[in-house]
């Protein structure tokens, strides 16, 4: 059994852990001095390794044969496109994400 199987199961029980706090505001302090050596703080740190890690994560799901969830992305190969053999993610956009209309 796959831990990416039992992912939506885990999220339950965290969301029904913290259902009924009332939580008004999230602010997240990054010191800044990861010492990476690329410039950047920790929370960026995470987030350049979190997107890096979603190509593989889709190829090991479609090997595994599990749909993850939406919310991850959908990687699109260039390979379709005639540009070669990589891989890019694109990522879901909502409605309230997307760019307003120019109405000028």
């Amino acid at each position: 059994l796959l831990m990416i199987e039992k992912l939506p199961e885990l999220v339950r029980e965290q969301v029904k852990a913290i259902a009924n706090l009332k939580i008004d505001k999230i602010t997240v302090w990054d010191s800044g001095s990861a010492g990476n050596g690329h410039g950047e703080g920790s929370t960026a740190g995470f987030l350049r390794g979190l997107i890096g890690s979603l190509p593989p994560m889709h190829e090991l799901a479609r090997q595994a044969g599990v749909e993850l969830p939406g919310i991850l992305g959908s990687v699109e190969s260039n390979k379709d496109k005639g540009t070669g053999n990589a891989s890019s993610l694109s990522s879901p956009r909502s409605e309230s994400a997307k760019p307003a209309a120019n109405k000028g």
